[in-house]
């Protein structure tokens, strides 16, 4: 029998019930969606193959989970921006 994996996520502790019922239901998980290659490749306009060779340069943060690699979109920009300054 086959299982998937489950990732968590808790709340930070100033996180109170009260921030988080005025939310936009939905809101929270379209952006902390796990993306797949296409769609990161789409979003920084760069080919599936280019992909690959900045995951292998570590120039890309991905989760590794089986034999899938998934991206938060979050991650992905924040790592970019913070490595690749320009002047």
């Amino acid at each position: 029998m086959r299982t998937t994996p489950t990732i968590t996520q808790s709340l930070p502790a100033s996180a109170n019930a009260e921030e988080t019922k005025h939310q936009t239901p939905g809101l929270a998980d379209a952006i902390d969606r796990l993306l797949r290659k296409p769609e990161v490749a789409q979003r920084l306009e760069i080919s599936c193959r280019t992909l690959d060779e900045w995951m292998r340069a570590g120039r890309v943060p991905y989760l590794k989970i089986g034999k899938t690699c998934r991206f938060r979109w979050a991650d992905v920009l924040a790592h970019l921006h913070h490595h690749n300054k320009v002047n």
